[in-house]
């Protein structure tokens, strides 16, 4: 689960950008990978009427990192007038 550092809204609410970092990896017992090693940047942003979403990672570590990266999504499915409300 990654670590929270900052985010920041656009004031016209057309992207929201939020940086991201990771705790502490550890695999079979042993540390894999140390906090704070990679930067994880977030943006979701409106253009043409379309809702678009980019992930960037950067490894600040000194050596390479090798991980799963899942990407989890869901809908509700609400109707707009109850997102709205």
């Amino acid at each position: 689960q990654p670590l929270l550092l900052g985010s920041n809204m656009r004031d016209d609410n057309s992207a929201l950008t939020v940086d991201l970092t990771n705790s502490d990896v550890y695999r079979d017992g042993r540390l894999t990978l140390q906090k704070d090693t990679l930067h994880i940047v977030r943006s979701i942003f409106l253009w043409r009427g379309t809702a678009y979403q980019r992930i960037g990672l950067q490894n600040h570590g000194d050596h390479a990192a090798s991980f799963d990266l899942t990407l989890l999504f869901d809908n509700d499915f609400a109707d707009l007038f109850e997102v709205r409300g």
